[in-house]
């Protein structure tokens, strides 16, 4: 019979060094979602924005429904920065991401009406980075399709 209340217990020598192993083995996920949260968070600095958002698409820890949101809010990093050319690579990734999040199955309503919003969102941010390259027929295709999505948004 084992000791309870002592290490000579062998399955709690197994959970011990699991719990070891799990935390040492995995020092990044901590701040990935750091990374994560304040990419989305973060809205006074834009390099600051930009260098978690990076961080954490680089990390692969960024849960997938929330891919969207962090290219979307790095792509408006980069437009406060002057970078338009980064900011519509950024736009397009979000813009490609978030008609599956509308149309997913089982519907969330509620889920399918953010991203809808969102997307509405990202068409315009790019064509506020159209608009700063001059390209003034692209800004108003994205403008438009903004306001069709969302027709109550000023």
């Amino acid at each position: 019979m084992y000791n309870v209340g002592t290490m000579q217990n062998p399955l709690r020598n197994v959970v011990a060094l699991s719990a070891l192993l799990f935390v040492f083995a995995c020092p990044a996920w901590p701040q990935a979602a750091t990374d994560a949260q304040q990419c989305i968070r973060n809205k006074a600095d834009p390099e600051t924005t930009v260098q978690y958002c990076t961080a954490a698409l680089a990390s692969g820890q960024v849960p997938a429904d929330q891919l969207a949101d962090a290219f979307r809010t790095r792509g408006n990093a980069y437009v406060r920065m002057h970078d338009s050319d980064r900011a519509i690579q950024d736009f397009n990734e979000a813009i490609r991401m978030y008609p599956p999040i509308m149309n997913r199955k089982p519907r969330d309503k509620v889920a399918a009406r953010l991203a809808e919003i969102f997307l509405a969102e990202s068409l315009d941010l790019r064509g506020n980075a159209y608009n700063a390259k001059g390209d003034y027929d692209r800004a108003i295709q994205d403008y438009s399709d903004a306001l069709r999505m969302n027709p109550q948004d000023d």
